[in-house]
């Protein structure tokens, strides 16, 4: 194509050399470089002019570096005739021209306008053409030689990228000497450095088994130890000179290989047809490799070189095409199925490394792969037609390989190591042993408080007896009935059965079971008392991310316990909220620490995680799976905490994932079903609903009163301030201080963001509070109950104690190498900060004051949770008698129906299949669905026929219970709710009716067979529930969980290399 002038030449401030005026048309930023670097490069008499060789440059819309090449490449002795520069921005139109002369003496030289004069300097014609599109650097500089015009002397390509400067003054003409010493050489390589020029990247690569061994440990120091190198199999085409006639020969660059790969698979097609490869490390290029290292979108955009981009997934992707392309097609098969086992095995370590998204691309490498199926057959078709050249390639063998791994991994290593003196060791040694010292006791502590207050029940449990409550049914399940009920869409004790979403907290028990080797029974225990020095150490860690204070860490770890057994969740055993309270506070501190946003001990820096991700993810499902109404308060602060952060959003969206695949069919059957009311059982739990939970709309300090067990004030003006007024006084005191703290918080410049975000916390949870004590989650008679208000109100409790830490500022133990005076040994940070002791003593007074404040509040707390919460934990050793038990466990589908006589008119009944009226049959689903007014008729059938034989007794009663599979029943005498005389005439109604036999009588109850149906051919239909247990989407939910769930374990697994001095 012509070349197009500008008609005006202007003269410059120096006279040696002018400029052309270029097109308003072109890229202004290429445009102004060029200009700019032109107008002011170095004038050296030394420098000459090969006509022979034309520069290529590769330049994008990221032209951070771009200038420093071109200056590089105009400062060199020996210059290239032409100058190609090949915009790959579409801001080039048409191709434009400039140039500059080059004195061939020191003498002045005389430039007249329009004209130089020849003999005095010789020209470097600079052309600026369009190369928009490029698929990689061989495609620009393919279409840039289409627009370009070269002249007919030009007999090699300089290739060099915007980002990889020659370093030197004579790095082109250390290459054109090498040619020229070797001219049937067919590619021509430079040192390959980083942008300072100080270190190595690799000084030309050899063959290894399907794939580059560069030999080089890249970022080691170039000390010339690889200088002797010269005939290579590969080198990088940046800053490579490449011969004319190499192209003819061989062709060119195949650019679907990409800029990561197509220089190897050039140099692959040049040693295969006999060529050579070179690399002359005395030529030197510094490249920055702004797209491998992250810093460059693969659109061309810049990155912020402090946030880099992950660009795992296309060098895995040429890794690929190379690998496929050194093989025989007829392996291809094989390869692509061993690739399915290597993707598994590669996406498992990854994780495991905590890089998720090195997973998902080693996942996806297989199928990538047959969608490059032709392109890696014609590549591939290009090398086999050259296999019978001679085959002379320099290869790597094992030993240098292996020997090149532990250098790279010693080089790593050493990076990476945080280099400590052994003062500083010593430091942070001190302040560990303090602070997970301090930890432990303040454990040991709550767990003594509550196994004090719950002694007789702790010498129970663990001989296989299950705790119970008037909120919390006793269970006598084992681990198989237990993975089926939390596994199947299908309510197993209402009724004969009903298809239902299984309780989500059933997951949480399962996986509690998991680690007391399949006990479920004991697992309740194990939460139960467990449950304090967890929520102490869990709440101990999210204080660690506001301050690194010991003592305020340690009191408000115990004041979470205190407020725990403010709430009753002791005393009532309401596990659901006891895991509540364990790891919110812990998924919490993971979310800070995932974001980077912590404090840390001196000489430890904060950093963000992934690992903390997982971690979170994992806490948080445990959070919704106990209490399904805080995943839609969890949600509201995840996005205002999307609106808050300023960096890893992404991490952020991967933390609700486990918590959705946990909830899953509570949430499908909520959306599908919610014109029914269904959507009310995210407000609901497998707790009994208490007898003060009734639905009404609540003021705000109603609801604070409900969750304190309060009456309400209506109630308590009624009643003597002397009977209540203490609660009332301590529960004002613990919230109306925790507030204040909070709203010092947000007066403090140095946390604004954090106590922002605690502050959103807390009114997400008061608000939800206020929405679950309108909301209808169950029904008993005429009485309508709602959902809890503890979830919400610990949210926010929560919150507003860690604005308590907030308010007790870093605290950070600064290290002073130096020995320092007794007086002056506890400097503190914000000592150090203003330079002022009278400041930090009056910090150190004041976080002292904090310490004393909170302590007191927890002295409070406990006291009233002590004193106010009546201790109704129950120790259930007994159940149905043990030939009732056998029947049960010889059949799955067989049920027993227990009845309780409450008075002359009211009897209350439960489905049996295990000991104990099991806690493993609680269905949230069926009482939202029962709020609703949606009924099961067996469910009516079992209602009538407990009211006929409570009534006068009959035959059809029995009938109606053994025609749906029931083998007996259960009358229960012991039970405090029982009425004497009703129960007496339960008995008689049913030893009077026919098809019965009594075969046990205790002080417990009696127990009678079933005999009109033989005993071989009992048990409920199981033919709906095996479809549900059989069905499509419950096999989709369980894969879809147990890969979310293992992926999130696999990251959330501690690594004990890297960060191992980060502190907790």
């Amino acid at each position: 194509m012509p070349s197009q002038e500008s008609t005006s030449i202007v003269r410059l401030a120096r006279p040696s050399s002018t400029l052309v005026n270029m097109s308003s048309n072109a890229s202004v930023d290429i445009q102004r470089i060029v200009a700019g670097e032109v107008s002011r490069r170095p004038r050296q008499a030394q420098q000459t002019i090969d006509r022979t060789i034309a520069a290529i440059i590769s330049v994008e819309k990221d032209v951070r570096f771009f200038s420093a090449t071109l200056r590089s490449l105009l400062a060199q002795k020996l210059l290239p005739g032409t100058i190609v520069i090949a915009d790959c921005t579409g801001g080039t139109s048409q191709p434009m021209r400039t140039g500059f002369p080059v004195s061939r003496s020191s003498e002045s030289v005389t430039v007249e306008v329009g004209r130089v004069t020849q003999e005095a300097s010789e020209r470097v014609d600079v052309q600026l053409v369009r190369a928009s599109g490029a698929a990689s650097f061989s495609d620009a500089v393919d279409k840039a030689l289409e627009y370009a015009s070269l002249p007919a002397s030009v007999r090699a390509l300089w290739l060099l990228h915007d980002d990889s400067r020659p370093v030197g003054s004579n790095c082109l003409e250390t290459l054109v000497e090498a040619w020229r010493n070797t001219p049937t050489v067919s590619l021509i390589g430079a040192k390959q450095l980083d942008w300072s020029g100080s270190a190595l990247h690799s000084v030309g690569a050899y063959a290894g088994r399907h794939r580059l061994e560069t030999l080089v440990v890249d970022g080691e120091p170039d000390q010339e130890q690889y200088d002797g190198r010269g005939d290579v199999f590969a080198v990088s085409l940046a800053g490579a000179l490449l011969p004319l006639q190499t192209i003819k020969e061989i062709g060119n660059v195949n650019k679907w290989f990409g800029t990561f790969s197509e220089g190897a698979d050039f140099s692959r097609r040049i040693s295969q047809s006999g060529g050579r490869v070179i690399v002359v490390p005395q030529a030197r290029i510094a490249h920055r490799r702004a797209r491998f290292e992250g810093v460059r979108t693969r659109g061309g955009e810049p990155v912020d070189e402090e946030t880099p981009m992950d660009v795992v997934a296309p060098v895995l992707d040429a890794g690929q095409k190379y690998y496929y392309t050194d093989t025989r097609v007829p392996f291809w098969p094989l390869i692509w199925l061993a690739s399915l086992f290597r993707a598994l095995w590669d996406a498992v370590g990854a994780l495991i490394s905590k890089d998720p998204w090195r997973a998902w691309c080693a996942l996806c490498l297989p199928w990538r792969a047959l969608s490059d199926f032709p392109q890696m057959v014609r590549a591939r078709s290009r090398q086999h037609s050259r296999r019978g050249a001679a085959w002379n390639t320099i290869v790597a063998d094992r030993a240098q390989i292996a020997q090149w791994h532990k250098r790279c991994n010693a080089f790593e290593s050493q990076r990476n190591t945080v280099l400590l003196g052994p003062l500083a060791k010593s430091h942070l040694r001190s302040r560990a042993v303090r602070r997970f010292g301090a930890a432990a006791l303040m454990a040991v502590v709550a767990f003594a408080v509550v196994v004090a207050l719950n002694w007789r029940a702790f010498g129970k449990v663990w001989g296989g007896a299950s705790i119970y409550s008037s909120l919390l049914l006793p269970s006598a399940v084992d681990f198989t009935t237990l993975l089926s009920s939390a596994t199947t869409p299908w309510a197993f004790g209402i009724g004969v059965g009903v298809a239902a979403p299984p309780a989500p907290w059933l997951m949480v028990w399962l996986a509690a079971s998991v680690l007391t080797l399949g006990h479920p029974v004991v697992a309740l225990s194990m939460m139960f008392f467990l449950a304090a020095p967890a929520m102490a150490l869990a709440f101990w860690a999210l204080a660690g991310v506001f301050t690194r204070s010991d003592p305020v860490r340690v009191v408000v770890g115990l004041l979470w316990v205190a407020v725990g057994l403010a709430f009753g969740v002791f005393g009532d055993a309401n596990l659901p909220m006891l895991m509540v309270m364990v790891f919110l506070p812990a998924a919490f501190a993971f979310t800070f620490r995932a974001l980077g946003l912590y404090n840390t001990e001196d000489l430890v820096r904060p950093h963000s995680s992934v690992q903390a991700v997982a971690c979170a993810a994992l806490c948080f499902a445990i959070v919704t799976a106990c209490e399904p109404q805080l995943l839609l308060a969890l949600m509201v602060c995840l996005i205002f905490f999307l609106f808050v952060v300023r960096s890893h959003r992404t991490m952020l969206l991967l933390i609700p994932l486990p918590s959705l695949a946990v909830l899953a069919p509570t949430i499908v059957d909520a959306v599908r079903c919610g014109t029914q009311g269904v959507w009310r059982q995210l407000f609901a739990d497998v707790l009994v609903p208490q007898s003060s939970s009734t639905v009404s709309s609540l003021s705000f300090l109603q609801v604070m009163l409900r969750a304190f067990g309060l009456p309400k004030e209506s109630d308590m003006a009624m009643q003597s301030f002397g009977q209540w007024g203490p609660e009332l006084i301590a529960v004002l005191i613990v919230f109306g201080t925790l507030a204040v703290f909070a709203v010092v918080s947000l007066l403090l410049p140095f946390a604004l963001r954090a106590s922002r975000i605690m502050w959103v916390v807390a009114l997400v949870g008061f608000v939800s509070a206020l929405a679950a004590c309108r909301i209808g989650v169950a029904v008993q008679g005429t009485t309508t109950y709602a959902g809890s208000v503890l979830p919400g109100i610990a949210l926010a409790f929560m919150a507003l104690l860690a604005c308590s830490c907030i308010v007790a500022g870093g605290a950070v133990k600064r290290f002073v190498p130096l020995r320092v005076s007794a007086s002056d040994e506890e400097l503190s940070e914000d000592e150090t900060k203003n330079g002022s002791k009278m400041r930090g003593a009056a910090v150190k007074t004041g976080r002292a004051a904090l310490v004393v404040l909170l302590a007191l509040i927890t002295v409070v707390a406990g006291a009233f949770g002590i004193r106010h919460r009546d201790n109704n934990l129950g120790v259930s050793e007994g159940g149905l008698p043990m030939v009732t038990t056998d029947y049960l466990q010889n059949k799955g589908d067989r049920r027993v129906l227990a009845l309780e006589a409450i008075s002359p008119n009211s009897i209350e009944y439960s489905v049996m299949r295990s000991r104990r009226g099991d806690l493993v049959d609680a269905s949230p689903s069926w009482k939202a669905r029962q709020v609703s007014g949606n009924n099961d008729v067996a469910t009516d059938l079992l209602a009538k026929a407990s009211t006929e034989l409570l009534a006068n007794g009959g035959d059809d009663a029995i009938d109606s219970i053994a025609k749906l599979g029931f083998g007996g029943i259960y009358v229960s005498t012991d039970s405090s709710m029982a009425d004497k005389d009703s129960t007496l005439r339960l008995i008689s109604n049913i030893n009077a009716s026919d098809g019965v036999q009594s075969l046990v009588t205790n002080s417990s109850g009696t127990y009678y067979r079933l005999t009109k149906i033989d005993e071989s051919e009992q048990g409920v239909s199981s033919q709906a529930e095996e479809e549900a247990r059989n069905g499509g989407w419950r096999k989709a939910w369980l894969f879809s969980l147990f890969v979310v769930v293992v992926i999130y374990m696999l990251v959330a697994i501690p690594r004990t290399r890297k960060y191992s001095q980060e502190q907790a």
